[in-house]
């Protein structure tokens, strides 16, 4: 084989590994919901902007999407008639990302307006527009990590592929008011929201880490809405693989807390390292 010949089956190999492991660059955070469960503190703020230490506890979410090389982050937020200003205090803190530059200076931050609580899977619809055919990384405002490796499950991510975060987790009464899983070899066959202790196998809590790419919002179309009259994200999930996109499920390592009551706030704090 000629150099020229060796060189442009190297150049080829490279743009298919490429396009397998596509860079996840951004990333989608809802944050539009009322936070009923921790009131009365998110009465004055959003949950996502409640302190957590001395940042909001979105914030502490936002520097480990930049810490992993994400750089378009997408805030989707609420509405409230009764009081405008209320999410439009995320945008005033945050900009357009500029408080980030020291991190990263091509960080840039994109808001959405959903105008009804609709569920997580009607917010994500939205972002549709602003994503495009490009894979991106979903979490949610009102979750802390520590020491988790969510690099690792981005790098890892093969273009065409859905991906779920999991914990194994001892606390069933968490996994319950969460929602868990059917797996085999590593495939999610099926999501369960808030699932019954039948159906807790291996003590599995699923959390609000995702990967998707652009089929979701397909499935978003065609999922039913609930009961409570929303579009539930394990729903579209469900609706995704149904479609036939394989989800693969992603152990995430290190501590976890989803701050859903008023004790979480300090919870939260002290897993971040604040005393």
């Amino acid at each position: 084989m000629t150099d020229k010949a060796s060189k442009s089956k190297k150049k080829g190999e490279l743009g298919e590994n490429q396009e397998e492991h596509k860079r996840v660059k951004t990333v989608v955070i809802p944050c539009a919901g009322n936070g009923v469960r921790i009131s009365p503190y998110s009465k004055v703020l959003p949950k996502p902007m409640l302190p957590c230490g001395d940042k909001p506890l979105i914030q502490h979410t936002i520097e480990m999407c930049i810490s992993m090389g994400i750089e378009k982050i997408v805030l989707i937020i609420g509405s409230k008639k009764d009081n405008s200003y209320y999410f439009d205090i995320i945008k005033y803190y945050f900009g357009s990302g500029e408080r980030f530059h020291q991190l990263n200076e091509n960080v840039k931050i994109h808001y959405i307006v959903q105008e009804e609580t609709l569920g997580i899977g009607h917010a994500l619809s939205l972002v549709e527009p602003v994503v495009g055919e490009e894979p991106f990384l979903m979490l949610l405002g009102d979750e802390v990590y520590t020491k988790s490796n969510h690099k690792e499950m981005i790098e890892r991510y093969q273009n065409g592929f859905a991906y779920v975060g999991l914990k194994k987790w001892k606390d069933k009464g968490q996994i319950r008011r969460n929602y868990t899983v059917k797996m085999k070899e590593g495939v999610v066959e099926e999501l369960y929201e808030k699932p019954t202790d039948d159906l807790i196998k291996n003590n599995i809590l699923g959390v609000g880490t995702y990967i998707f790419n652009k089929n979701i919002f397909k499935a978003i179309k065609k999922t039913p809405a609930s009961e409570r009259g929303e579009i539930e994200i394990t729903d579209s999930i469900n609706t995704l693989i149904q479609l036939g996109t394989t989800v693969k499920g992603f152990f995430l390592s290190g501590k976890y807390l989803n701050v859903t009551f008023p004790e979480d706030l300090e919870k939260a704090a002290k897993l971040k390292g604040y005393k």
